[in-house]
């Protein structure tokens, strides 16, 4: 299973190029996101989470929320307070849909299986 590759990002003075695989999170805000990446820093993107969402087009990568989607390979526990979360083995927080849950474990399991 193809779990890296590299997108380029554009920016003011030029574009920086990432490893898919180091992208922990993606959250939208309004009409740009904010990549956060395994290093901690944090990179604002003039795209759309549906568009990042193409643009990466990889299994690894769930939309666990209307504004979030999460490296499966960074979630590091699922819990049920005050309504479904998940932690990342970078401290972050982020929710999870109630009706996506089933899905996650699913596509955990297989990316598990397949390891």
């Amino acid at each position: 299973m193809q779990t890296n590759k590299l997108i380029i990002i554009p920016s003011a003075s030029g574009f920086k190029i990432i490893k898919t695989g180091s992208i922990v999170r993606i959250e939208a805000l309004r009409a740009y996101c904010s990549l956060k990446l395994a290093d901690g820093s944090c990179l604002m993107i003039s795209k759309s989470l549906k568009e990042v969402e193409e643009m990466i087009n990889l299994p690894i990568f769930f939309r666990c929320h209307k504004s979030h989607l999460v490296n499966v390979l960074f979630i590091d526990q699922y819990f049920n307070k005050d309504g479904s979360e998940l932690l990342l083995l970078n401290g972050d927080t982020i929710p999870l849909s109630k009706n996506r849950k089933e899905e996650l474990l699913n596509l955990m399991q297989s990316i598990t299986i397949s390891s």
